[in-house]
C-alpha cells in the first residue's frame, strides 16, 4: 500500500511537468534577435553547414532532437525552424498530418535549370516494408497517438527517380519528431549518388506558448564526386521545404 501511494505521489508531482507547454525560449535558447524575428517570418529560418556543424542546438524534453543527425557525422546539413501563429492544435492532428503521406504528391519546388517550378515527388505512397514495395492507402484518421510507430514511402523523386524510405514516428505528451532515411541509394540515371541510409531527415513538432513549432533537420553524405558536381545544401534545403510545406499543410 505504501509503495502505491509513493507512486501515486510522484505520478502528481511529474505530470505537470510533462503537460506543461515551453516557450521558445525554453527550446532554442541561444537563437538571436535577429535569428526570433526570422523563426516568425513566413520563410523561418534556414542554416546550412558543409562541415556537418549544427547552429541551433534545441533543448530536449523527452524525446532527443537532434541524436539521429549528430550521431551520422554527415558532412552536408541544414536545418530550418519556423513557429507558426496556430492555437488549439492537438498532437494527434499534427500525428495525423504525418499520415498524409500522399499529400507530398505535386508540391512545387523552383528548378534553377529548368527555370520554373515543377513537382519534387511525380508520386508518393505508403508501401507495406522495406522488403515488399506494394503501394497500400494512408490510414484513416485517428484520435490518438501511438508512442512510436514505423511505416515506409516510396516517393517519385524528379532528380533520383523511385526513392524509398523508412519513417520512423516517436511521440511524447508534449511533442511528436519524425525521422526519414533512405533504405536503398538515391540514383540520378541508375548511377548511385547517395548510398543507402546515407540521408536522414528529421521532423519535430511541438506545440509552444507562441503557436506551433517545427525544426527541421537533414543530413546526407556523398562522394568528393558527387560534391563536385551537385550543391547539396541545396538539394537537402529543397526536401526540407517541400516536407515542411506539406507538415504546415496538414495542421492547418
Amino acid at each position: 500500500m505504501k509503495k502505491l501511494i509513493l507512486v501515486l505521489c510522484v505520478i502528481c508531482l511529474t505530470l505537470p511537468v510533462f503537460g506543461q507547454i515551453r516557450a521558445l525560449s525554453n527550446v532554442f535558447p541561444s537563437l538571436d534577435a535577429e535569428q526570433k524575428v526570422a523563426v516568425f517570418s513566413k520563410d523561418g529560418l534556414a542554416l546550412s553547414s558543409k562541415e556537418g556543424k549544427l547552429f541551433l542546438n534545441p533543448v530536449s524534453a523527452g524525446l532527443n532532437i537532434t541524436e539521429g543527425i549528430l550521431r551520422r557525422n554527415f558532412p552536408y546539413v541544414t536545418e530550418y525552424l519556423i513557429v507558426l501563429p496556430f492555437k488549439n492544435v492537438r498532437l494527434v492532428d499534427i500525428y495525423n498530418a504525418f499520415g498524409r503521406i500522399r499529400d507530398l504528391k505535386g508540391r512545387l519546388y523552383h528548378s534553377a535549370t529548368k527555370g520554373e517550378d515543377i513537382p519534387l515527388f511525380e508520386d508518393a505512397t505508403r508501401i507495406i516494408s522495406d522488403k515488399k514495395t506494394t503501394p497500400i492507402p494512408d490510414p484513416d484518421k485517428v484520435s490518438f497517438t501511438p508512442r512510436s510507430e514505423t511505416i515506409f514511402i516510396k516517393l517519385k523523386d524528379s532528380n533520383f527517380g523511385n526513392s524509398f524510405y523508412r519513417a520512423e514516428i516517436a511521440t511524447t505528451q508534449s511533442s511528436i519528431i519524425c525521422t526519414l532515411t533512405n533504405f536503398r541509394s538515391l540514383n540520378f540515371f541508375f548511377i548511385p549518388v547517395i548510398k543507402e541510409n546515407s540521408f536522414s531527415a528529421q521532423l519535430y513538432v511541438e506545440p509552444v506558448n507562441e503557436g506551433i513549432l517545427i525544426y527541421s533537420v537533414a543530413g546526407t553524405d556523398v562522394s568528393d564526386f558527387v560534391a563536385k558536381y551537385v550543391d547539396m545544401n541545396s538539394a537537402i534545403k529543397k526536401r526540407l521545404d517541400v516536407l515542411n510545406a506539406w507538415m504546415v499543410d496538414g495542421i492547418k
